[in-house]
């Protein structure tokens, strides 16, 4: 696994993740200043309130950056040939899908902790500027545990997914068809609501509810979500030990 991270640093895998964090800082720049963009100052009931809408606002552009960098990971590597050079250095072919599999997990939580860490500061910092409270959390706490952990399990299943797509498809293919299919399901999820058996949706549940005093989370789309994520990983680890890399 340390190679493996090792591998994403090289490839400024990082770098592409710290672009996520231009909007929040922007918005956070404006919020400070009281430009002219940032209507009203100092309006997020709590800390965690304002993670949350952060994390919110750009799941499209976070998500987009996730899975390209899952994608490269196996996908890319069987398109530029690393990956044989790889599999004759290693004896048994599983080591290989796991070891990309806990460095693209461990660099994703690795991050998603860091950009709560960052807007969390950014809340603080405003707060203190505009002398305001500095207010933690209000409503459920556990509520702001299922945003957190609800888009975190998201990016591990379509991580997952992409490497197990990136076995039959070119590394643009496997990121088109992974992000088309999760465009998708996020429109079906507006004509028949997924909440209760996926963890991303009932992140965005609770982050358009949860504030309001209504979370009605469900542990479900979390035992679901961790479940798929499993039979991908071993749909991934048997496929890849059968095919023959070239």
């Amino acid at each position: 696994m340390i190679q493996e991270l090792y591998k994403m640093f090289h490839k400024k895998y990082f770098f592409s993740l710290l672009l996520l964090l231009v909007l929040p800082l922007v918005f956070g720049i404006g919020w400070f200043f009281r430009l002219p963009y940032i209507t009203e100052g100092g309006t997020f009931e709590s800390c965690l309130d304002y993670c949350a809408n952060m994390q919110e606002l750009i799941k499209y552009f976070y998500f987009f950056i996730v899975v390209y960098l899952a994608c490269d990971c196996l996908a890319g590597e069987l398109e530029e040939g690393q990956l044989n050079l790889e599999i004759l250095y290693v004896c048994d072919r599983r080591k290989v899908i796991i070891n990309k599999t806990l460095a693209f997990v461990s660099l994703t939580c690795v991050f998603h902790a860091a950009f709560w860490a960052f807007n969390f500061a950014v809340y603080c910092i405003c707060n203190i500027k505009e002398q305001c409270p500095i207010i933690l959390y209000q409503g459920g706490l556990l509520s702001y545990i299922g945003i957190f952990f609800g888009y975190l399990e998201m990016f591990f299943i379509w991580g997952a997914l992409a490497m197990l797509i990136g076995l039959f498809f070119r590394k643009i293919h496997t990121f088109v068809i992974t992000y088309f299919v999760w465009f998708a399901l996020r429109y079906i999820d507006k004509i028949i609501t997924l909440k209760n058996i996926a963890p991303e949706f009932m992140a965005d549940f609770l982050v358009e509810k949860g504030k309001l005093g209504v979370s009605g989370m469900q542990i479900a789309p979390y035992l679901i979500g961790g479940g798929l994520f499993v039979i991908i990983e071993a749909a991934t680890l048997l496929i890849f030990k059968q095919r023959d890399i070239h």
